[in-house]
């Protein structure tokens, strides 16, 4: 199910770091049952956020559940809309290309589009 041009039910603003809190895992799990019940769901990682996207981490080694296996089921709940934002890699010296899911980079003008035209906006 792909939703007209940046236009979603839902979107899940993802900003914490994946290894700090909860908060990364509840946000899939919400993102994955509403895709369940036909929502139309996009992420967007943001902030500190974007590091749940770094390819190479390793939560058991610190008792911990990671995120990747979530992350690599999104297409199977057929959530393809991930975005980035673009300030944010830039500020941590990263490039899109080298996270997981092949986000999107979003300009600051941008991610305010896609959070006015969401329906619904969650962040996690």
């Amino acid at each position: 199910m792909t939703a007209s041009k940046n236009h979603f039910d839902v979107l899940m603003i993802m900003q914490h770091p994946p290894l700090a809190n909860s908060m990364p895992r509840e946000g899939l799990d919400m993102a994955l049952v509403a895709a369940t019940f036909g929502q139309q769901v996009a992420l967007l990682f943001a902030g500190e956020g974007i590091f749940q996207l770094l390819p190479g981490q390793a939560p058991e080694q610190l008792a911990l559940k990671g995120t990747h296996r979530m992350l690599e089921a999104l297409p199977l709940y057929d959530i393809e809309s991930v975005f980035v934002s673009e300030p944010d890699l830039s500020n941590y010296r990263l490039d899109a290309q080298q996270l997981l899911l092949s986000p999107q980079p979003k300009s600051a003008l941008e991610i305010q589009h896609l959070i006015a035209s969401s329906r619904t906006v969650f962040s996690f």
